[in-house]
């Protein structure tokens, strides 16, 4: 309990590996006779802690406790739970609303919902929207104004009518208008805090400006990669009570590359380097195909781009190397590559046709909007120089070789999806940004990709020079 000494409201920064997660698990048993709720930002990451935790402790992801708190306290009665609305969604719901949209409207009735849940603001301010830098000025005034209609009637019925979708990002912000949260916990808990939204922030502050509970925050920034989602909590851990500096996970020698990444990058700033852990690691320069023709060992493979996953998958198959993916590739992504085979076969009734006269078109545009995805896709495609007929027969193939984790060689997964995970050996994909003149998110997430390490990283040739 001397951790409280300083605050009621706790912030603990530690690097990865440091034992945040385990710091919850030694207070939870010194207090056997309090009740412990347990925030994470991730499933994985809530559903591996509560095995670590007494009977004392509750463990659920912000979006659940959200959900279940709605329902419970009478604000939810709708469970139509969809991951994303599509511009489907839209139509029907503005058919109820008594008008027909067309795409344009329906991307921007989306985007106000969007703008809504990710901002501390009512939902009257859905007009503020338009407001912003994002491409809405030559929209005419009578699309603006059914889109906010349309937004209007969704929000009036998206919490009790079950025919409309409503997504986690819906119901969060529905409990970020709560005035007080009672649950019946002596402590909140709120990890990977560095992941959290503004709506995240105005809920974690319920707690916080609460007195009749005591609350932690830890995480750390150095691994604030969804950024692009409007991750903020990485700035609440800039000023922490304590900061812990050594990684029980990695190494020296892996340390060491972390560190190096975040000084050659951004400079340390206000972080704490990491200190290695004393068991021996190693790092080395190599790739993928070189650790598949060098003996059994078991890796996690960790890229930056789905399409790489891909490209990885094709290649085990061909050599007939069991692999386990942490997500299966969606449909909807497959028939993006399935678009780009159609596109270079000059089929009929493609997509892409009515958009790009050729492939280097479609090339060009995707390099000056900088959709590093698309140009992954192309340069697999590419590589097959013609032959599409053989690359639409390796793609409805590359589930062949995918078992489960235990028979599996290889771990498939983008970094994003391998956050909160650990693995003793890692092989970084050459498809990571360089390291420098990139932005802050890069580094966190070439940074976060390194820290899954235990014993051996592999790394690029790009990112060889921070050896040295």
């Amino acid at each position: 309990m001397k951790l409280f000494e300083k605050s009621n409201n706790p912030i603990i920064r530690g690097v990865a590996g440091a034992g945040k997660t385990g710091c919850v698990g030694t207070l939870s048993k010194c207090n056997k006779n309090k009740t412990f709720l347990y925030l994470s930002f991730g499933r994985e990451n809530a559903s591996e802690s509560k095995k670590r935790f007494g009977e004392n402790v509750t463990t659920k992801t912000f979006h659940a406790f959200a959900r279940q708190y709605l329902i419970d306290n009478g604000l939810l009665t709708n469970t139509n739970i969809v991951p994303k609305l599509t511009p489907s969604d839209i139509s029907k719901i503005a058919k109820e609303a008594g008008c027909y949209v067309d795409g344009e409207i329906s991307f921007h009735v989306i985007a106000i919902i969007d703008f809504i849940c990710k901002n501390p603001i009512p939902a009257s301010y859905c007009t503020h929207y338009f407001s912003g830098s994002n491409g809405t000025n030559s929209l005419a005034v009578e699309k603006k104004q059914m889109a906010v209609d349309i937004f209007r009637y969704y929000w009036k019925y998206v919490f009790t009518s079950e025919w409309i979708p409503i997504t986690h990002d819906v119901y969060l912000k529905k409990l970020s208008f709560c005035r007080t949260i009672n649950v019946p916990y002596d402590f909140v808990v709120m990890d990977e805090f560095q992941d959290a939204t503004p709506i995240m922030v105005v809920i974690s502050k319920l707690f916080v400006d609460d007195p009749k509970y005591m609350t932690l925050r830890l995480g750390d920034p150095m691994q604030c990669i969804f950024m692009y989602q409007g991750a903020i909590g990485y700035q609440t851990l800039k000023q922490p009570h304590i900061q812990l500096t050594e990684s029980k996970r990695c190494g020296r020698n892996i340390t060491l590359i972390a560190n190096n990444l975040i000084k050659a990058s951004i400079g340390n700033g206000d972080l704490e380097p990491m200190v290695g852990a004393k068991h021996d690691d190693e790092v080395i320069v190599s790739s993928l195909r070189e650790h598949m023709s060098n003996g059994n060992e078991k890796a996690a493979y960790l890229t930056r781009y789905n399409a790489t996953i891909l490209k990885a998958m094709i290649t085990l198959n061909k050599a007939d190397i069991k692999f386990c993916t942490q997500n299966t590739l969606s449909s909807g992504y497959l028939n993006k590559v399935n678009d780009i085979i159609s596109f270079v076969k000059k089929e009929r009734n493609n997509r892409l046709k009515k958009l790009y006269r050729s492939l280097k078109d479609l090339k060009n545009h995707a390099s000056a909007i900088d959709d590093k995805e698309t140009l992954l896709l192309i340069s697999i495609v590419e590589s097959y120089k013609g032959h599409m007929d053989k690359l639409k027969q390796d793609i409805a193939n590359i589930e062949r070789n995918q078992v489960g984790k235990n028979a599996a060689r290889y771990m498939l997964g983008t970094i994003h999806q391998s956050k909160g995970a650990t693995y003793n050996t890692v092989i970084i994909a050459a498809d990571v940004a360089k390291v420098e003149g990139i932005t802050e998110e890069e580094v966190y997430v070439n940074y976060t990709g390194i820290t899954r390490a235990c014993k051996k990283l592999i790394i690029p040739k790009k990112l060889s020079d921070l050896i040295e």
